[in-house]
């Protein structure tokens, strides 16, 4: 399995990964390919699309700096909206079911301590969105590559009164790289991560708000 990590909170992008090629060779001795110039070609294509997500989360990164309060992105937040999408619905055959990852994730909310707000209602200096997002496209030899981010939309204001709001990005992070359809089921864990990492974010900007020990 390949994947790199991506973090554009506060306009902060990092990637690492491995090779594509290894896997690469590794399908060609399973399956008795004998040209890895085609799989080489392969590995490159998804690459560069995995590069070409990298240079999308830079650019919105660039936005979403412009508009952090003293950096502070999620000060004041005790409500959570929870908004997943992308999952195919026939991932469940993997065991990747939209239903089961909103319950993890749900709990994993509410375990450090902030609310669940109902959908629909109207948003709140308090309150914002977590969207949970996953793509995903098959490629040859039954792999698939994938994208996985969890962001936070709130309300920013817009003047200087602070009577006028926008709904907002503010904090995003992600991971992506390609799996096997077997493994599918690591997609939760891979998101239930990066929710970890928004909640750290949480405390640290709400001091007195205390994430519970694991």
């Amino acid at each position: 399995m390949y994947s790199t990590n991506s973090d554009v909170g506060g306009g902060i992008y990092r990637t690492h990964g491995g090779s594509l090629i290894a896997e690469a060779e590794t399908l060609r001795l399973h399956k008795g390919i004998k040209s890895t110039a085609r799989l080489r070609s392969v590995g490159f294509l998804v690459s560069a699309s995995l590069w070409a997500f990298t240079a999308l989360s830079l650019a919105a990164a660039d936005t979403r700096a412009a508009v952090l309060p003293d950096g502070k992105a999620l000060a004041g937040i005790t409500h959570v909206q929870l908004d997943i999408s992308g999952i195919p619905d026939e991932f469940a055959r993997f065991g990747l079911t939209a239903d089961e990852m909103s319950a993890k994730v749900r709990l994993k909310l509410t375990a450090a301590g902030l609310h669940m707000a109902q959908a629909g209602s109207p948003p709140a200096a308090t309150s914002g969105t977590l969207r949970v997002s996953l793509y995903a496209n098959e490629m040859q030899y039954g792999f698939y590559s994938y994208a996985v981010s969890v962001g936070f939309e709130r309300k920013v204001p817009i003047s200087p009164d602070g009577n006028s709001y926008i709904a907002h990005e503010v904090w995003r992070q992600g991971q992506h790289g390609v799996i096997n359809p077997s493994d599918l089921k690591a997609i939760y864990g891979f998101a239930e991560t990066l929710v970890g990492d928004f909640l750290k974010q949480h405390s640290k900007d709400n001091p007195g708000f205390k994430l519970p020990t694991d």
